[in-house]
């Protein structure tokens, strides 16, 4: 397992020398080999430090008291510093409305992200090849497009996954061979949980077809993320042969695949509003396919199409208004925003730093964008941590300490690539986007917001 985890941080750039890393540590068997492989790692990883964190759900009496008390005792003879939280969910998920999980998650998650910032450090979770399995599985049975079927992802913003590609067994060998004990959670057999029932009776029922269903399952979702990534692609290419000065050129619209046409549609509508159901995305299908028809996307606001021609009218809220754009295409200067994008040689580099000083802070290699890069809104789980500043912040609190006005935080600009935000209108760029020696084309954006105001 050991190998397999350091391999797994390498191939998808989870840590760099000088990291600091959070550890959600729940005492069970994932979270303790995780730790475990973090206190061994340590020095040859080049981790400058390493905390647990506990969250205490107040939802098993004596058992999350035992639990907490074992994390603690744990840390202490690993020299690992520990922090423990308790926070009421029951009372606290009827006060939201969410379910337990739900509730629990959420909370976790604010908790981590509060001690990760403290310790200007990446959040590890325990999640491994059976979770990964689980999350498919509960995201197809729930009902889900491509995107849901992507599982896991290793990476998300600051979040890293190192036991993503371990399995059950291959974790709990490892700690048998460390002498370690775990806890073991009681939750975890109550079935009134959907994903106890996957892991405890749909993933066994697979097994005994093929002993390789969950690597399979996991196998494919991530051909899905990379088929996913490039029908999107294929998507947007076609927008950009449909967009005229007047609209959208529906006219070979209908001699298109049915798995592009709705792509297609949806990509329009969700450029313009927030939300998008099946409904509207078959009546839009239609109209496109036939040249005619009228379709109410948001209050006043329509999709009309008229002798082939796609247009989009009436009135909308400011804040409804949505930003959804490839990079590309804001590169071409198809997207109206209020700044440019460009794309600038090393060779040039020099004397567009003298004549552009105030526009440093706004660019980043080009070649560190991971995947496909999207300029959008910023969304509640958004999160950068800006060059020179050596710590994360959400966007909701950095507009706050920066009071940016409601109004104005909705209209900003973000880019985000395959594993977060790397980029700020106003603010400038995520570190792990900043510009190096080793660079070679930088992206500058020609911002005209400044974060003093």
């Amino acid at each position: 397992m050991n190998h397999k985890v350091y391999a797994t941080i390498q191939k998808y750039s989870m840590l760099q020398p000088g990291d600091a890393v959070v550890v959600a540590f729940s005492g069970g068997a994932d979270s303790s080999a995780l730790l475990e492989f973090f206190c061994q790692n340590r020095r040859k990883l080049g981790l400058t430090k390493v905390v647990a964190v506990h969250v205490n759900h107040l939802l098993r009496g004596e058992e999350a008291m035992r639990d907490e008390e074992f994390v603690r005792m744990r840390c202490a003879s690993k020299g690992i510093p520990c922090i423990v939280e308790r926070r009421d969910i029951r009372k606290l998920a009827e006060q939201s409305g969410e379910s337990l999980e739900a509730c629990g998650r959420r909370i976790r998650y604010e908790v981590l992200e509060k001690v990760a910032e403290k310790y200007h450090a990446k959040i590890a979770t325990a999640h491994t090849l059976g979770d990964n399995a689980e999350t498919v599985l509960f995201h197809l049975a729930r009902g889900t497009a491509m995107r849901g079927l992507c599982g896991i992802p290793p990476v998300r913003g600051n979040i890293i996954r190192p036991l993503i590609d371990c399995s059950r067994q291959e974790i709990e060998r490892y700690l048998e061979q460390k002498g370690l004990s775990f806890c073991m959670d009681s939750s975890n057999s109550e079935m009134e949980y959907a994903r106890n029932r996957i892991r405890r009776e749909v993933i066994p029922a697979l097994e005994q077809l093929n002993q390789a269903a969950q690597r399979n399952i996991v196998r494919t979702s991530r051909q899905l993320y990379l088929e996913e990534n490039f029908l999107e692609e294929l998507c947007q290419e076609q927008i950009q042969q449909m967009e005229t000065t007047q609209g959208y050129d529906c006219q070979k619209f209908s001699g298109l695949h049915a798995a592009l046409q709705r792509r297609i549609a949806f990509s329009l509508a969700a450029q313009r509003i927030a939300s998008m159901d099946e409904k509207r995305v078959e009546l839009l299908c239609h109209a496109m396919r036939t040249g005619q028809g009228k379709i109410r996307l948001n209050g006043d606001f329509y999709a009309k199409v008229s002798h082939f021609l796609l247009t989009f009218e009436g009135e909308m809220e400011e804040n409804q208004k949505v930003l959804q754009a490839p990079l590309k295409r804001l590169l071409e200067g198809d997207v109206q925003v209020r700044f440019q994008a460009v794309i600038i040689d090393l060779q040039n580099w020099e004397n567009f730093k003298k004549i552009h000083k105030n526009l440093l802070k706004s660019v980043l290699d080009y070649d560190r964008i991971i995947g496909n890069a999207v300029l959008r809104h910023r969304q509640p789980s958004d999160k950068i941590r800006l060059v020179n500043r050596n710590v994360t912040k959400t966007l909701k609190k950095l507009f706050s300490e920066k009071k940016i006005p409601s109004q104005v935080r909705e209209q900003l600009a973000v880019l985000s690539d395959e594993q977060g935000v790397i980029w700020v209108e106003g603010f400038g760029c995520d570190e792990r986007v900043a510009l190096t020696p080793q660079t070679k084309r930088i992206l500058c954006f020609t911002d005209t917001i400044q974060e003093s105001r």
